[in-house]
């Protein structure tokens, strides 16, 4: 009973934070196209070269998360594997496009689906065994674990994104980006020195 109820908090976190990750990628998007415009308007002012040293890191476009494979001492299956296979079977058979009739909606459920066994996120297979209403396997404290990692690794992503020089610019009151343009343009290379870069 206490996993079940761990298992269901850490499901509505997961989806929290999928949310929140997904307001954060579309502001990261607002303010880098607004950064990039002020840091070339900075360039061009100062006639030094700033943009080099501001980069666009990609944002995964999917969580990856911690390959995490233990034994059932009962029969010697990767039990991790076996909840896995099972979850997705049982979503496999009501999602899958050669089996819904056409459904959009289940076949962009069954692409969910593969993508979270591919990489191994259990939160997001055991969020959509619930909204398909289907029970889920017991899960142990190995299982919650990994899905604990599941969210971390969704935490770290949104923090990466926050920690872009474009978000915190784009975040930052009028005194604070001054400041933040003032030290870009200390670091940049006068433009008659950049060809040597």
């Amino acid at each position: 009973m206490k996993n079940e109820s761990k298992i269901r908090k850490l499901s509505l976190k997961y989806r929290y934070l999928l949310a929140e990750l997904q307001d954060v990628r579309e502001t990261y998007e607002e303010y880098y196209d607004l950064f990039t415009a002020r840091v070339m308007s900075l360039e061009e002012q100062h006639k030094t070269l700033i943009i080099k040293r501001v980069s666009n890191n990609n944002i995964k476009d999917t969580i990856d998360s911690t390959d995490i494979t233990e034994t059932d001492d009962r029969h010697g299956v990767p039990t991790r594997e076996r909840v896995f296979k099972d979850m997705y079977s049982q979503i496999a058979v009501k999602t899958h496009p050669d089996k819904n009739g056409g459904d959009e909606d289940l076949t962009r459920i069954f692409r969910q689906a593969a993508k979270a066994n591919k990489s191994g996120d259990l939160v997001a297979i055991v969020n959509i065994c619930s909204d398909l209403e289907i029970p889920l396997p017991p899960l142990r404290k190995k299982h919650v674990k990994i899905m604990e990692e599941n969210i971390l690794d969704v935490q770290n992503e949104i923090d990466g994104v926050t920690k872009q020089d474009a978000y915190i610019w784009g975040e930052a009151d009028e005194d604070r980006r001054a400041v933040l343009e003032e030290s870009l343009v200390k670091s940049g290379v006068p433009m008659d020195k950049s060809e040597d870069l």
